[in-house]
């Protein structure tokens, strides 16, 4: 029945079926879950191989001011962010999502932004408490000029003359 808690719910989809029929007042069908619907509200979106890849975990995006930019699935580990030279600071997230949550504070609304050390990031959409697409902008400018050569060293002393 809908009224039916969750606790024991989980308990006989983990023992029983791994899936439910929910069932109205009426005796009729008011819908379906599954274990894994129940773990999903709790922890956020769980991709598996069921699941579909429209969209990257990381893709890159028309330039925002100039400025190189990328589209980052929420679920995108933080990781992943170094491909294109964005450091995470450590903390208590694995995922794109928990990043800008803990650099928040809070649960991320759409156009929240959060800023790091060279990078701005901009929340595009959220889905169930969770950043289901940030928009990664590089502001730090990018090196120019020449890459620096090696330093010239003065020789070492090698008679004892020039020792002196």
């Amino acid at each position: 029945p809908q009224t039916l808690p969750v606790q024991p719910l989980l308990e006989r989809l983990r023992s029983e079926q791994p899936m439910a029929l929910v069932v109205d007042e009426y005796g009729g069908t008011a819908g379906v879950v599954t274990l894994e619907d129940i773990v999903e509200e709790l922890v956020g979106e769980v991709r598996d191989e069921h699941d579909s890849h429209d969209l990257p975990e990381l893709a890159a995006v028309p330039p925002e001011d100039g400025r190189p930019a990328w589209d980052a699935d929420g679920g995108c580990r933080v990781d992943t962010l170094q491909r294109i030279g964005l450091d995470a600071p450590e903390g208590p997230y694995e995922t794109v999502a928990g990043l800008v949550a803990d650099l928040l504070g809070r649960i991320p609304a759409p156009g929240d932004r959060a800023e790091l050390p060279g990078w701005r990031l901009s929340v595009r959409r959220v889905d169930h408490y969770r950043a289901e697409r940030v928009r990664l902008v590089r502001t730090a400018p990018l090196p120019t000029g020449p890459v620096p050569g090696p330093v010239p060293v003065p020789a070492l002393a090698t008679t004892p003359e020039a020792a002196r």
